[in-house]
Parts: structure tokens; C-alpha cells; sequence
């Protein structure tokens, strides 16, 4: 289990800004997964990932992850928009 899953549980809860905090927890350990469960990258550095531009609690390697998990995310993050 990693602290994107614990976001992800924030997530489907509404609460967006617990699922983000949830998530920057290892920021100072630049131990940060990506927001695409089936992406194998679980260490990155914050400074490499990209946030949702619409809600900005969840964040990804790259674009193709990003894509991949917009089925699952939009239900969520359109909450916010």
C-alpha cells in the first residue's frame, strides 16, 4: 500500500485536499508514486511529476499516465470543477 492509495480512498470521499496532503507526505523523501496504479515508477521526485490541472491532488509521471487514469479520476475530480 502506498500513500497514493490512502489518497485515492481521500479521493473517492470528496475530500481533495486530504487526498493531496496524503500524497506530498514523502515530498521531503522524494519517495512520490504516480497517480496511475498500474504505472511501476513508485519513487519520484516531486519535482518531476505533474498535477491534475483541474483539481491538483493527484499526480502523474507522465502524460500517457495521466491519460490512463482519467476514466477512474474524472468521476472525483470533477467534484471540484
Amino acid at each position: 500500500m502506498t500513500r497514493d492509495n490512502l489518497g485515492q480512498v481521500y479521493e473517492m470521499k470528496g475530500d481533495l485536499r486530504a487526498a493531496q496532503e496524503m500524497r506530498l507526505r514523502g515530498a521531503a523523501d522524494s519517495n512520490i508514486a504516480c497517480g496511475n496504479y498500474n504505472c511501476l515508477k513508485l519513487q519520484n521526485n516531486l519535482s518531476d511529476l505533474s498535477r491534475c490541472s483541474v483539481c491538483k491532488a493527484v499526480f502523474y509521471c507522465s502524460r500517457p499516465c495521466q491519460a490512463s487514469d482519467w476514466k477512474r479520476h474524472k468521476k472525483y475530480c470533477r467534484q471540484v470543477a
